[in-house]
């Protein structure tokens, strides 16, 4: 998404009635400078580098009620995925990783998580992209999505 940041797609994310209700947790090195009573429609924030004790929270913190353990996390970052299927994985979590949207869908065929880790802001098929075809496309359109 090089025509727009981060907090851009977050408002346009909010502002679209199929996934306003998507929570959303803001993971940025310049996060500590908003607010948190004024984080466009988020549900959380974290700092980065990311304290593994902080982000354990904030997933315990956001998710309704425990589902299970299989994750999706999809982001571009090599550093930020295998940073996440580490933690996750000594917390007990099964953990399937994709690069993009388009790696994420084609994940979907093989794994059905209880809960999907995805970043907004990426090449390829980004972040909003995939969460749009997920809930109007997708057998899995009920599955959290953080």
């Amino acid at each position: 998404m090089p025509d727009k940041t981060g907090w851009e797609a977050l408002r346009e994310l909010k502002a679209d009635p199929d996934l306003q209700d998507v929570p959303v947790v803001i993971i940025s090195v310049v996060a500590g400078e908003q607010e948190r009573g004024n984080l466009f429609g988020s549900v959380d924030l974290l700092t980065k580098p990311v304290d593994r004790a902080e982000l354990h929270a904030v997933i315990k913190r956001n998710l309704a009620e425990t589902r299970g353990r299989r994750v999706l996390v999809v982001d571009d970052d090599p550093g930020t995925r295998e940073f996440l299927k580490s933690n996750l994985e000594k917390a007990g979590a099964q953990v399937t990783i994709a690069g993009d949207g388009t790696e994420a869908e084609a994940a979907l065929e093989g794994v059905e998580p209880d809960l999907i880790l995805l970043d907004l802001m990426m090449p390829g098929m980004d972040g909003t992209t995939f969460l749009q075809r997920l809930r109007t496309h997708h057998a899995r359109s009920d599955v959290p999505v953080i």
